[in-house]
């Protein structure tokens, strides 16, 4: 075989193979991990949680958390829910990226949108939604962030803004900020 064909050759296979495995770099399929949960106001002490950090060598295991979320007031579908995401671009954040507001039926927009460890709480689906009062605990909780509504996502640095309230009501009954990461997808 003549010299130049085979490095031809060779070239074309070595591009081939390294282009197989390309992740995108700006939004795609996603996987995020938790680095605090708290609530708005340093006085309201209804959620603490302590969360793993998460280990790049070990990128398949899911985050263990654990903690306590008090719900102090019922939740049902006369409540309104809204998540707002900042996104942390130049050193600071950049507010609203993305807003996602259920003003009515907020239980159940929460329940179709949060990943199954919370959505559990809110009852099967199906059955009418409701939130009840009770103190969720979690112990060496391994919890799977997996959101099948949200299914491309830009990567990078978030701060989601979740609060929840009656509807009428301007000032929300509840109120948690969680600091998180989008990255690409990773598959096992």
């Amino acid at each position: 075989m003549d010299s130049f064909v085979f490095k031809i050759l060779t070239t074309a296979v070595v591009f081939r193979a390294a282009s197989g495995g390309v992740i995108p770099t700006f939004a795609g399929p996603w996987n995020v991990w938790m680095e605090r949960v708290t609530t708005c106001s340093e006085d309201d002490k209804r959620v603490f949680f302590k969360i793993s950090h998460f280990n790049p060598s070990k990128k398949f295991e899911n985050q263990v958390w654990n903690g306590f979320i008090n719900i102090t007031d019922e939740m049902d579908d006369t409540w309104w829910s809204k998540a707002v995401l900042d996104v942390r671009s130049n050193n600071q954040w950049k507010e609203n990226a993305f807003i996602f507001f259920f003003p009515k039926n907020g239980c159940s927009g929460a329940r179709e949108t949060l990943t199954e460890i919370f959505s559990q709480y809110f009852g099967k689906k199906g059955t009418p939604c409701r939130l009840v009062k009770k103190c969720v605990y979690f112990e060496n909780t391994t919890v799977a962030h997996v959101y099948p509504r949200i299914p491309i996502l830009p990567y990078g640095f978030y701060r989601l803004k979740i609060t929840a309230g009656i509807t009428g009501a301007k000032e929300p009954v509840y109120c948690i900020i969680l600091l998180s990461h989008v990255i690409p997808k990773i598959e096992s």
